[in-house]
C-alpha cells in the first residue's frame, strides 16, 4: 500500500509528557496518530496493530475497526436523532465507557463525551476554514501536538459535498506538513493527487490508474453492502405489513365488540397508525437505499467505461505498468 509522504523537517521536539493537560486533553503515550475514515478504499490499512498509534474515527467508526483510541461526533444532538442515523448510534453512544468521545458539548447521558474544544483549534490554526469533521481532527491534532498523522479511509473524490470539503481538508495537511509534521496520507486517496507535474511531464495517466481500480473496488464494496441493506429493509418493511395487517384482520372480526369498549378501540386505532407510519417510512428508506444502490451501479459502470477511454491515451510506460499488475 503507498501513501503520499512528507518527511518532518524540523518540530519543537515535544514529549508527550511534556504536553499541557487541559480539559480536553488526555494522557498518552505517544506523537503519531492516525486519522481513519470510513472509505472502503484504504481504511482497513490503518495501523490499527500498532499500538504506539492512536486511532482516531469518526461518527460510526467505532462499528468498523478493531481498535479506537477517540471518537470524534461533531454533530449537535438533534442531528443524532434524525431518521437517517442509525438509532443504535445514540445508544452506543449512551452506553460505551471505554472509548472517549469528542462532542460540541458534554452530555450527561453520554459518560465518555468531551467538549471539543473548537475554538482553541481556531486560535491554535489561525484560520475557521473548518468545512468537515476530518479537518477538525488534524486541526486538533496540531493543537495536541502530535509530530506524526497518517490519514486513511478519506477519500472524498466524489459526492458534492466531499468535493466541496476536500479543499479544507488539504489546507489543514498543507498547515500540518508546514509546521514540519510528517503527514503520510493513503496513496488511494484523491486528496493530494495530480496526474502529472504540470509544465514538467506530459499529460501521464498512470498515476490515476491505481485511483481507477481503487475506486471501482470501493464501488464494488458500497453495492454489496447496499444490497444487503435493501434485503433488510424489505424485510422490516414485510414485518410491518404483517403486524398492520394482524391488526386490522382483528379489527374488522370483533368491530363490535370493540366499538363496545372505548379503551379497546383507541387502543386498536393507536396501533393502526403506529403501524402505518412504520410502513410508509421503511417504504420510503427501502426505495431511497434502492435509488442509492442503483446509483453505484451507474457510478460503476461509468468509472470502467471511462477507464478504458483512457487506455489509448496511455504511454507505453503506463500500458507496461497495466500488463505488470
Amino acid at each position: 500500500m503507498t501513501t503520499k509522504t512528507v518527511q518532518k523537517a524540523g518540530g519543537n521536539g515535544s514529549s508527550p509528557a511534556a504536553i499541557s493537560k487541559a480539559p480536553w486533553s488526555l494522557p498518552r503515550k505517544t506523537n503519531r496518530v492516525s486519522i481513519v475514515g470510513m472509505a472502503p478504499g484504504s481504511c482497513n490499512d490503518a495501523p490499527f496493530n500498532e499500538p504506539d498509534v492512536e486511532i482516531w474515527t469518526v461518527n460510526e467508526g467505532y462499528r468498523m475497526f478493531p481498535r479506537v483510541t477517540r471518537l470524534f461526533e461533531i454533530h449537535n444532538r438533534k442531528y443524532l436523532t434524525q431518521k437517517i442515523r442509525n438509532p443504535q448510534h445514540l445508544q452506543w453512544l449512551q452506553k460505551n465507557v471505554d472509548v472517549p468521545v469528542y462532542m460540541l458539548e458534554r452530555f450527561d447521558d453520554i459518560p465518555k463525551s468531551i467538549e471539543f474544544p473548537y475554538r482553541d483549534i481556531i486560535k491554535e490554526c489561525g484560520s475557521n476554514y473548518f468545512t468537515n469533521t476530518i479537518s477538525w481532527m488534524i486541526g486538533f491534532a496540531l493543537l495536541e501536538d502530535f509530530e506524526e498523522i497518517s490519514i486513511y479511509g478519506v477519500d472524498m473524490a466524489t459526492d458534492a459535498e466531499y468535493q466541496a470539503q476536500r479543499p479544507s481538508v488539504e489546507f489543514f495537511v498543507g498547515l500540518a506538513m508546514g509546521r514540519g509534521v510528517k503527514v503520510d496520507i493513503a496513496g488511494q486517496s484523491n486528496m493530494l493527487l495530480n496526474a502529472f507535474l504540470y509544465g514538467v511531464e506530459d499529460h501521464k495517466t498512470h498515476r490515476i490508474e491505481a485511483k481507477f481500480e481503487a475506486r471501482k473496488r470501493e464501488l464494488e464494496e458500497q453495492i454489496v453492502r447496499g444490497r444487503t441493506d435493501v434485503v433488510a429493509l424489505r424485510a422490516q418493511l414485510n414485518q410491518a405489513l404483517g403486524r398492520r395487517n394482524e391488526v386490522a384482520d382483528f379489527s374488522s372480526a370483533y368491530r363490535n365488540l370493540i366499538d363496545a369498549d372505548p379503551e379497546i378501540r383507541k387502543s386498536i386505532d393507536g396501533r393502526m397508525e403506529e403501524f402505518d407510519q412504520a410502513v410508509t417510512q421503511r417504504n420510503a428508506e427501502l426505495k431511497a437505499k434502492e435509488a442509492h444502490v442503483n446509483q453505484l451501479i451507474g457510478a460503476l459502470e461509468e468509472t470502467e467505461q471511462i477507464d478504458k477511454a483512457m487506455m489509448p491515451l496511455a504511454d507505453e510506460e503506463w500500458a507496461s505498468l497495466r500488463r505488470s499488475t
